[in-house]
């Protein structure tokens, strides 16, 4: 009489076993010695998820770097702040700071927003929400936009979105090439920041997730432009219907709309 298990159930198995590391791989271990193609197949499926877990705990570590340097120097609130929304031609740009405790429990998923699927995105932003030390908001409207033009407003953003944050912070890590000019808050900025460092890309995660609703809310208001689909972004939809309808109460003025004009 065969008693061993089934391939399917052993596919179950290891895929249950994920969340206990200890428990997967031992699975891993006791299962690569069956020799049924079916296992084998699933035996290496685990091995590829470990070694890509394992990638990305490497990079969170790396992603910590900077912040665990100034926690070592005795800082306890070091806030990351980024933006979403300076290449739209509709809505308004905002921005996010957030605390971040040390060993919040989804690091190794963070990354720049842009980098990482809308299902993980919206997953990270409820997460860093509940977890987080403080999280803050800020935006600016396209009226704003235009009249003190987007780099100034992407600033004004973030310093307010910094300004609002309860503990204060004790250093604010700034991705970009610029420091908030009216932010008194020791600052330090770092090009590409979101991809780098774990406080910033949380920040760029919130920024993109919450301006994303926003124009999903707009869209509801406008429906003839289809912000739902493209968030403002000058997507080809976007011109056409730009075209067709013209700028609507949220449209930047001041932005080039036609291919004509870039």
């Amino acid at each position: 009489m065969n008693n061993r298990e089934s391939v399917k159930l052993i596919s179950i198995k290891l895929k249950e076993s994920r969340n206990n590391k200890q428990k997967h791989q031992e699975l891993i271990k006791i299962y690569s010695k069956d020799e049924r193609k079916g296992v084998m197949q699933f035996v290496a499926r685990e091995n590829k998820y470990l070694e890509k877990q394992t990638k990305l705990y490497i990079r969170a570590e790396k992603m910590l770097e900077i912040e665990r340097y100034y926690l070592n120097q005795g800082l306890q609130y070091i806030a990351g702040v980024d933006e979403a929304g300076r290449g739209p031609l509709a809505g308004p740009v905002v921005a996010a700071a957030v605390i971040l405790p040390l060993e919040y429990e989804h690091n190794y998923l963070l990354n720049d927003s842009k980098k990482i699927n809308e299902s993980t995105r919206n997953f990270l932003y409820n997460s860093i929400i509940y977890n987080a030390v403080d999280v803050q908001v800020a935006f600016v409207t396209p009226t704003e936009i235009d009249e003190i033009n987007i780099l100034n407003a992407s600033l004004l953003a973030m310093a307010n979105s910094v300004i609002k944050l309860k503990p204060k912070a004790q250093l604010v890590l700034v991705d970009g090439h610029k420091k908030i000019p009216s932010l008194k808050t020791p600052q330090r900025v770092i090009i590409k920041g979101d991809a780098k460092v774990r406080a910033i890309a949380a920040a760029s995660i919130i920024a993109k997730v919450y301006r994303d609703k926003l124009m999903d809310r707009m869209a509801l208001f406008y429906p003839h432009y289809n912000f739902k689909t493209h968030k403002g972004y000058p997507t080809e939809l976007h011109r056409q219907k730009i075209s067709e309808f013209g700028h609507s109460p949220i449209h930047r003025k001041t932005f080039k709309w036609s291919k004509d004009e870039l």
